[in-house]
């Protein structure tokens, strides 16, 4: 039970809200000694920065397209580098400083909604000050993943190191637009009660990766499916859905060669005609019945 809570809390994934028209410089933290995917909000054009801050920050191109992702990996701590990514729709100006430790995980960089034009904006509120206020700054937006991130805080411009253009590697095959990767909104104080139910079915197609259903979490309130992707560390969790519709609550993890799937459902909802359905940024997709004799006594025992 302890390795699989572990396993379910382990995955760190935060978001920075960018505001579409800001031009501030937008301050990340990432952790020395672990692995940061940081996900920018569009394609990548170029990426400009030090030599120095290269190496202070462990940076590498994961993947150019849909969206840029940077792998970072600090060696040691303290460390701060600028870098400049450009889009082709915007440039974005990034001060990145280490934190002391933490876990692998993901940082996400997103753009604000656009405003409904059918919407007029609420009038400003009359004010006594003989001066006109000047711009507050806004917070910081760095943090675990919450269901309202706050906008990122633009700090002063600082001296820049000449740049250098960094070198692409070669990027991974291109996924299709992520929507709800790792959306994580699980209910930890069942899931802090909940109680394992072994399975071990394996799921896939011929050619396909072999997908592992290990075993369940039964809750007072939710289910916890856990599958592992054997062999699939490198790929990634496009969508999870059902036949209720999409599935808004899990996570995904690599765990050595595997990647590791958590999926939250709605125990009261769950019967012998659920099924699950797994897309991969590979273009695989696993159906899973959880009608099949191997299922029968994790069934049996939401009933109980």
């Amino acid at each position: 039970m302890q390795l699989i809570l572990a396993a379910l809390l382990s995955a760190s994934v935060r978001t920075v809200v960018v505001p579409r028209t800001s031009h501030a410089e937008l301050r990340l933290r990432c952790p020395a000694g672990a692995v940061t995917r940081l996900v920018l909000p569009e394609p990548l054009r170029q990426i400009r920065m030090g030599a120095e801050a290269r190496a202070a920050l462990g940076v590498s191109i994961e993947r150019a397209k849909p969206l840029a992702v940077l792998r970072l990996q600090p060696p040691s701590h303290p460390a701060r580098a600028r870098l400049e990514f450009y889009g082709p729709e915007r440039t974005l100006r990034l001060l990145i400083e280490t934190t002391a430790k933490g876990p692998d995980g993901e940082l996400r960089v997103v753009l604000a909604a656009e405003p409904d034009p059918r919407v007029a904006p609420s009038p400003r509120p009359a004010t006594t000050s003989p001066r006109e206020p000047g711009p507050l700054p806004l917070p910081s937006a760095e943090r675990e993943e919450k269901p309202t991130p706050a906008p990122a805080e633009p700090l002063a411009s600082m001296p820049t190191p000449e740049p250098t253009p960094l070198p692409m590697a070669t990027p991974a095959p291109s996924p299709t637009p992520v929507a709800a990767q790792s959306s994580v909104a699980f209910e930890m104080s069942d899931l802090m009660r909940a109680a394992p139910v072994p399975i071990g079915r394996r799921e896939g197609l011929p050619g396909q990766l072999p997908l592992l259903l290990v075993d369940a979490l039964k809750g007072e309130r939710f289910v916890w499916l856990r599958f592992t992707l054997q062999g699939g560390a490198a790929r990634r969790v496009e969508g999870a859905s059902w036949q209720r519709g999409p599935i808004g609550a899990f996570t995904q993890e690599p765990v050595g060669k595997d990647l590791r799937i958590v999926v939250q459902l709605p125990r009261a909802e769950v019967d012998k005609r659920a099924r699950l359905q797994i897309e991969l940024d590979s273009g695989a997709s696993y159906r899973v019945s959880l009608n099949a004799s191997t299922l029968a006594g994790f069934l049996k025992s939401l009933f109980q």
